[in-house]
């Protein structure tokens, strides 16, 4: 038997209709404006602008309310800063605002006079290049107003029949989206060639993560990717239908959509699948992130890429004056600090932020083994708890504890538990399925056939009765040891920790463990291995696993071998004069019989002597009186012919006593009835 420990875990993946609380805290602005665009070039220092002449500014990240430091009317569909000192807010009528030097507020820029009344839309900037989006509503009067020397000054460009709606420069290329008037579809330019057209969805927003990968957003949810430098563009199937306003990657599979009704989407996967946030209702229009390279004053949130951990500061903007940012769980303590190689009990986390759908996980550079959260229940948002389970060759010393939440927002507690040296001394032996001896399959079949599960796995039931013996030289007090029964069947893993009442036959460094799954925690139909844990009062532990087939009908009663005891279980001896558990009816009128009762076993009660057949049908019931003095081990026995059903036939058979008043097995065993 090998007792080396494998558990499957069934990973979870986003999927198109999961969805997260909303883990976006709002921060305060003193407006009902709408918000259009949102920009921050530092952690702390960041601007929002928006319709009729709207823009705040924050100095600490948003920790405070943001400050109004707007001196115009006009609206702002876009700001962006270069540096500190020079930054950018696009808005209509020919409002070009400018921050300069050691300004406190934005200062009007002049633009070309052909653009003067222009409205300003999306605009980009790099290296020494600033590119503005405008147009007049005229039929031909799209226009780029652009700067090739930092800012200092600009001229137009007018893009004959092309509305632009925005531009980004991006590793060298200059995109364009809008719609071409002259055929009337929606378009996106690469260095003014067309890559993609469209005669009703329009494009509101375009990102490129390098040269190479690429999205783009707009109307009825529609989400366009390119992977080969904007040559080509493919429809990404969101499930979405609301207007889609902006988009931001952190890698080139990892990044978030924003638009109508509250629209918040992320993906992890290059937009294979979605998950969506709940709880935000406005209008997004916006959405800026910036990725934390080195210690922030400003807390950050951090996100789990899969691949990695990256910590950013994300922030979006909608209507009603609105502004959100990106939180993420935080860890305040996990208990247990320290537990034993093979360990497995019970855990909690507490901290902040935790989401419903949290997970908890567990890791060390270089080690070897795993510690897995088998459950993660979120009591609260300070509090999560579940089944933890150390394998029995983890790597000791100290690991660090993750929270991720749905969103993929995590925390992580550095050497937050620490692994102990198991002492190999407790054993798990006699291990009984269903009134049957556990024989492994495993037993004489090649590897390829253990490997192929090409082997004939014991049949048990789907609420198993298990049986076994434990045994330490540390203890076995029921409170203090434990046995915990895992199973895993396909996609399915239960777990069930055997109560204290399941222990008997106690001395102090041995019991015998007997107990029933109940019907809500019971075992999966088919192929499943069944992992028992061991611990005894030190905490040091043992696993033992088999692997059996689980189906609803009858046990398989050729599993257990000839003259195998149940663990704590008293043995019913046919005719021990003749040495045979046999019984031929034709020739002999009664059979003699000892039933030996559990070691310790006191009875004040009647028994009950059953014998059955191997598909439960009863074929011989008698009532034994209680024995002068209750404490006795053995009670002589006569089976009587004239009780058996008539409709027995030659076959094994099960004999089975019980106690009256609780009904519990106190001896069986096995008999053959030779011939009718």
């Amino acid at each position: 038997m090998s007792k080396k420990l494998f558990i499957l875990l069934a990973l979870s993946c986003l999927i198109l209709s999961g969805s997260a609380l909303a883990g976006w805290d709002a921060q305060t602005a003193a407006t009902a404006q709408d918000f259009n665009a949102i920009y921050f070039f530092t952690d702390d220092i960041g601007y929002a602008a928006g319709n009729n002449g709207t823009i705040f500014r924050t100095i600490n990240g948003g920790s405070t309310a943001w400050t109004d430091v707007s001196t115009t009317s006009a609206t702002f569909n876009d700001v962006l800063f270069i540096t500190t000192f020079e930054g950018y807010a696009l808005g209509t009528s020919g409002t070009v605002m400018k921050w300069v030097n050691l300004s406190t507020e934005f200062q009007p820029l002049a633009m070309p006079a052909a653009v003067a009344t222009a409205n300003f839309k999306k605009g980009s900037f790099s290296g020494v290049n600033r590119d503005f989006a405008a147009s007049t509503g005229a039929a031909t009067a799209g226009y780029l107003v652009q700067s090739t020397d930092s800012g200092n000054s600009f001229a137009e460009t007018l893009q004959t029949n092309f509305a632009v709606d925005g531009v980004l420069r991006a590793n060298g290329v200059l995109w364009a989206w809008g719609k071409d008037l002259g055929s009337g579809n929606f378009v996106i330019l690469k260095d003014s060639t067309a890559v993609w057209s469209n005669a009703t969805q329009q494009v509101n927003d375009l990102f490129m993560f390098d040269a190479n990968n690429g999205y783009a957003v707009g109307a009825g949810g529609l989400v366009l990717k390119t992977t080969n430098a904007g040559a080509t563009w493919s429809t990404v199937t969101s499930g979405l239908t609301a207007n889609l306003n902006a988009l931001y990657f952190i890698t080139a599979a990892f990044g978030w959509v924003v638009g109508d009704s509250g629209t918040i989407v992320f993906t992890s996967d290059g937009g294979s699948t979605w998950s969506s946030y709940t709880g935000i209702t406005e209008d997004i229009n916006d959405i800026y992130v910036k990725t934390v390279v080195t210690g922030s004053s400003i807390k950050a949130a951090t996100v789990s890429t899969l691949a990695t951990y990256i910590q950013v500061h994300a922030y979006i903007c909608g209507s009603s004056g609105k502004i959100y940012k990106l939180a993420s769980p935080g860890i305040s303590s996990f208990s247990p600090a320290a537990k034993k190689q093979g360990w497995t009990g019970t855990y909690e986390v507490t901290g902040t932020g935790f989401l419903s759908g949290a997970t908890v996980t567990f890791s060390k550079t270089g080690a070897t083994g795993e510690i897995t959260a088998l459950t993660a229940n979120v009591a609260s948002a300070t509090s999560i708890t579940g089944i933890m389970l150390i394998s029995a060759e983890t790597t000791t010393g100290t690991w660090d504890v993750t929270v991720t939440n749905p969103d993929a927002t995590a925390s992580q507690a550095a050497s937050a538990f620490t692994v102990l040296t198991n002492e190999a001394v407790v054993e798990i032996s006699n291990l009984w399925f269903d009134g049957n001896a556990y024989v492994s399959p495993e037993a004489g079949a090649s590897a390829a056939q253990v490997s192929a599960s090409a082997v004939d796995r014991q049949t048990v039931r789907p609420g198993t009765t298990a049986s076994l013996e434990i045994t330490s030289p540390r203890g076995i007090t029921p409170g203090d040891a434990q046995v915990t029964f895992i199973g895993v069947g396909g996609s399915t893993t239960i777990t069930q920790v055997f109560p204290a009442s399941a222990f008997s036959s106690i001395t102090g460094t041995r019991a015998v463990v007997s107990y029933t799954l109940p019907s809500s925690n019971v075992l999966p139909a088919g192929e499943v291995t069944i992992t028992l844990i061991g611990q005894d009062d030190d905490e040091n532990t043992v696993n033992f696993q088999a692997l059996v087939t689980v189906a609803g009908g009858a046990v398989d009663p050729a599993k257990s071998p000839a003259g195998a005891t149940q663990p704590g279980m008293g043995l019913v001896g046919i005719d021990p004069s003749s040495g045979g558990q046999t019984f031929d009816p034709e020739t002999q009128t009664s059979v003699p019989a000892i039933i030996v009762l559990p070691e310790g076993e006191v009875i004040t009660v009647p028994l009950t002597f059953r014998i059955i057949d191997w598909k439960g049908q009863l074929m011989y019931v008698d009532h034994i009186q209680a024995p002068a003095g209750g404490f006795v081990t053995k009670i002589n026995y006569l089976i009587e012919r004239a009780k058996m059903s008539p409709h027995y036939s030659a076959g094994v058979y099960l004999i089975y006593v019980t106690r009256d008043d609780t009904n519990a097995v106190l001896a069986k065993n096995k008999f053959v009835i030779f011939k009718k």
